[in-house]
This record gives C-alpha cells, structure tokens and sequence, in this order.
C-alpha cells in the first residue's frame, strides 16, 4: 500500500483483483474449519478446475498497515475485517458479530467485574448467529487474528470461545459502529505504534557496522537467536549457508549481534542493526526473552522476517498460525534447502 492510498482503496482494490480466490478462500473458512485455508489446499482446488492461479501473488499483494505483521511463506490465507468487509455474502452477518464483540468487549472493561471477559453464548452475541452457531465460532477466530484487537487471551473450543477486553487498546475501540470504523481504530493504533517506536531509530552510520560489510549493494540479512544453546553456532553456520544458496547475486550478508565490533550500547547497536537489514531471520527456539524482545521490534518496523523454530507447538499463540521454518537442533540438508527457499522469498518480497 503506498502513501497516497487508503486502507479502504487498497484492501477494496485487492479483493476486488483477487475476487475468485477470497471468495473460495471465505467459502471454506465458514462452513468447513476454525482456519483459514492452508495455501496448498487452495492451489488443489484451482488445480481441480484447471485454472492457474498465482497465489504468492495474491498474498505478496494483500496491504498491510504499515508496522503490521509481515511473516513470509504464511501457511494460511488470513481474511480479516478489513478484507471481510468487501466480500459478498455471509461475510456481513460475521462482520455484525465481530462488532458486538468488540462493543461487549468495552463493556464488559468498564463493569465492575474483577475479571472482565466476552464469551460466545453473551446474550448480546449469541443470537446474532440465528441457528447457525458456526458463525460465532468463526467470529471469535477473526478476532483472535486481528492486529491490533480488542480481544486478547482467554481459549476456544469446537463450539465455543472467551477472551478479555485486550488493556490498554481496548478504549480505542469505543463507539465503533461499523467495519469501517473498526479499521480506523486499527490503523490510527498502528500508527501511533509505529511513531513510538521510530523514536528509537538510529541514524544509517556512514562507517560499517561489521567487518564483513564489503558491498553496500548487498542484501543485509540480520540474525536474532540465542547464543548461549549448543546448538546456536551450528544452526546459525547453517544459516550463513542458507544464504550463500539463495541463488542471487551479489550474495546477502549475513550477521548476528555478536559480530557487531565496534564500542557502544549493545541494545542500540542491535535496534540499528534491525533498522538497515533487508530481511530478519528470527530462531525463536526457546522464546529467548531477548530474541522476542528483538522480533517484536522488527515487526513494528515492518520487515520482512523468515521465523524459524525447533519446537512449533511452543510458539505463543499470536504467532502460532504463521509459517515457520521447522528444523531439527542437528539440522538437516532438507531444512537448509526450506530455509534458502524462505530467505530466497523474503529478499525478492523486500
């Protein structure tokens, strides 16, 4: 989305150029699973009807506000409110759902209760569904996946859901009456997200950051992981390779924060480092404080970041739906080849 389009202009715009894979994509969400369909079972859909669709074109495509979330090669084709809104049919009686729980969601932060929380059978909800009690269940998944939300926590199940008023958003969501509305409080909060933390930009430093910067035209890829593990140094070898088979020319440097050389506060040098690299690599093995600390920061920042992990079931929950790249702590040739696709994708996404 470039500066003089609206988020209304462009999220119309893509739907409307990628009309025939939302509405599948909307087609599946609601009558079939609690997930967006994953990208490999819409391209054996269009397969069966013989059509060629690109779809990592359609999601390279799909706006984004500014700060928000860019993870690449997503498993899933996520449709949130800001899409929904264009999409014909039952998108509009979901839409009306996640409205009310984003007003019961207010309301239930200004009671008096100790442990304020919205739940899929709320009076106020509850009957928006008519007899179709699927359509709640799907509207607390939309929720759960929109950036930012008044809805943050609690737990679902197949046939109900909770969560509580997301402090200290919440109040910014008050008075919404229409979609529209909802992604005016959305991007006004990305925003103002986004100013916070430019405040902590560093300056591009005329003399090199790392020894091994000898081509400014290269592709900077930062590395964010934990150093102390055993297998820190192995992995990020085979990161470094990974790089090197990316196929493109001049080849992307690689470094992490302990080959920074030069004096001054580590966490400066660390915001800096993220600010001039390309593309982030993010091994969030563990969930390092420092690491998700890090990765936060580089998606505020909007960049491109290829995540990596050992264990994907301990991933927290707002980043459990995005593509990872899972490798083993002795990694294989395999993952080394899925982590060169990743980053080949992430640098051509740049």
């Amino acid at each position: 989305m470039t500066a003089a389009e609206s988020p209304a202009n462009a999220d119309k715009a893509w739907v409307d150029g990628h009309r025939q894979v939302v509405e599948r994509t909307f087609a599946v969400f609601l009558p079939e699973t609690e997930q967006w369909p994953k990208l490999s079972d819409l391209r054996r859909h269009f397969a069966r009807l013989g059509q060629q669709v690109d779809l990592d074109e359609v999601v390279r495509s799909q706006p984004h506000f500014p700060g928000e979330l860019r993870v690449v090669h997503p498993e899933h084709l996520d449709l949130n409110i800001r899409h929904l809104r264009y999409v014909w049919g039952g998108a509009t009686q979901l839409i009306t759902i996640c409205l009310a729980i984003t007003r019961r969601a207010v309301q239930a932060y200004l009671s008096e209760e100790t442990q304020p929380r919205v739940t899929s059978d709320d009076p106020e909800i509850a009957p928006l569904a008519g007899t179709d009690k699927r359509l709640l269940i799907r509207a607390g998944a939309v929720m759960e996946s929109e950036q930012p939300s008044p809805v943050a926590g609690g737990g679902s199940g197949p046939d109900q859901w909770s969560g509580f008023p997301n402090d200290p958003l919440i109040m910014d969501f008050k008075n919404v009456v229409s979609a529209d509305d909802f992604v005016a409080r959305q991007q006004k909060l990305m925003e103002k997200h986004a100013k916070e933390m430019a405040k902590h930009r560093l300056p591009v430093p005329t003399a090199p950051v790392i020894e091994v910067r000898r081509q400014r035209e290269a592709p900077r890829v930062f590395v964010i992981m934990p150093f102390g593990p055993a297998w820190s140094g192995t992995v990020y070898a085979m990161i470094r390779r990974a790089a090197g088979g990316v196929g493109l020319s001049p080849e992307p440097l690689v470094h992490r924060a302990d080959e920074i050389n030069r004096p001054g506060r580590i966490t400066d040098q660390i915001v800096q480092a993220i600010n001039e690299a390309e593309v982030i690599v993010a091994d969030i093995s563990g969930l390092n404080p420092n690491v998700m600390w890090e990765l936060g920061y580089a998606h505020a920042m909007g960049k491109p970041v290829v995540l990596m992990n050992q264990d994907v079931h301990a991933s927290p929950f707002d980043i459990r739906d995005y593509r990872q790249v899972i490798y083993s702590s002795s990694p294989t040739d395999a993952d080394e080849e899925l982590l060169a696709r990743s980053l080949r994708a992430a640098l051509e996404t740049d």
